[in-house]
């Protein structure tokens, strides 16, 4: 019976977590968008803690679990139509933070190169912006028709929420695999195989700031 249960809460995570939009943005303060739909099944999270679906979402989430609708917690951010965010490239002093922070894996570059967004692989989720030192990220909204649903996701927003939830995954599965290897290499071979140390990422990030400001 316990078994049953498990696998019945599972089968419910998973409908759940079909409805979130998969911008992983984490304004819902849970670490990504499967997390909270994990809390809400299991732990009775509220279903208005996600802005990139409003109320949209909300109802639809209402709908499943037979729960009251409730309004948009907007003390965690406000509900945005769909959205992508560029790099000001010529600005950019390749620095690596935001390849760091988005989820999804879509920003490409190389450190100290120039980065560059894969719009079509974008969430919007702005994760990107505040770590970036030079202020070069900045967001592009998308045409608010492509969110055009009465209740739910978009047909359009369903295939990029796929699409991001199967991104955001792969991500986190080679976060851990990398893990797991240095974890158990020798301590020079992690050196090597870690990122660069703060402190040296500050004095690069300094170091452009002040050729920045020269110009």
């Amino acid at each position: 019976m316990q078994q049953r249960t498990q696998q019945n809460q599972d089968l419910l995570i998973d409908a759940v977590d079909a409805l979130l939009p998969q911008t992983q943005c984490e304004q819902c303060q849970y670490q990504g968008c499967f997390a909270y739909a994990e809390a809400i099944v299991r732990d009775d999270a509220p279903i208005n803690r996600c802005p990139p679906g409003g109320d949209r979402v909300i109802a639809a989430l209402g709908e499943l679990l037979t729960r009251p609708i409730l309004p948009l917690n907007e003390s965690l951010g406000h509900y945005k139509p769909p959205q992508v965010v560029r790099i000001e490239e010529p600005y950019c002093i390749g620095c690596m933070k935001c390849i760091l922070a988005c989820p999804v894996d879509a920003i490409v570059g190389a450190r100290r190169l120039m980065h560059t967004i894969i719009t079509e692989e974008c969430t919007g989720c702005e994760l990107c912006i505040p770590p970036c030192p030079l202020n070069c990220i900045v967001i592009e909204p998308l045409d608010p028709q492509l969110a055009a649903s009465p209740i739910g996701l978009s047909s359009w927003e369903k295939q990029r929420a796929e699409k991001s939830r199967q991104r955001y995954r792969a991500k986190k599965a080679r976060e851990a695999a990398r893990t797991n290897i240095t974890d158990t290499q020798p301590p020079q071979e992690k050196e090597l195989a870690d990122p660069a140390p703060k402190a040296k990422m500050l004095d690069l990030i300094a170091l452009a700031k002040k050729s920045y400001d020269e110009r």
